[in-house]
């Protein structure tokens, strides 16, 4: 298990090299409970911000685009209150842990689910949403 989680890190790693300009790794972490990658790299104007952390109880992942600094989207399933509250209610409490598949809009001032996301699917959704900008 730890070799897969060192291998999908690698892989990512080695995706970025080619789709990303100006690639900076600033963390590679391998242990027996988790792998771990955080890097920053350029796509056309844009700045880059990935961060993947594999678990043995799953995956937590960040896939942010920046411009000059400012967020214009991000996808993330990290647990996010308002989110959890709209889908939960009164009882989101109970749930402050949980992952949720979701996109920030510009600036984070929109949320909404998402499906689950790979490095992969990020790269796609730039190509399709981003590319003539």
């Amino acid at each position: 298990m730890e070799a897969d989680r060192t291998s999908a890190i690698g892989k990512l790693i080695e995706r970025a090299e080619i789709a990303l300009g100006d690639l900076r790794i600033l963390v590679r972490e391998h242990s027996p409970i988790r792998a771990r990658v955080k890097l920053r790299g350029q796509w056309h104007q844009y700045q880059i911000a990935v961060s993947e952390v594999l678990l043995h109880e799953g995956r937590l992942y960040s896939y942010y685009v920046l411009e000059r600094g400012e967020i214009v989207v991000g996808f993330d399933n990290t647990p996010d209150n308002k989110l959890l509250r709209q889908i939960y209610g009164a009882n989101f409490s109970k749930h402050q842990r949980e992952r949720i598949p979701h996109k920030h809009g510009f600036r984070k001032q929109t949320c909404e689910r998402t499906d689950e996301m790979r490095f992969e699917d990020f790269l796609d959704w730039l190509d399709q949403n981003l590319c003539d900008q």
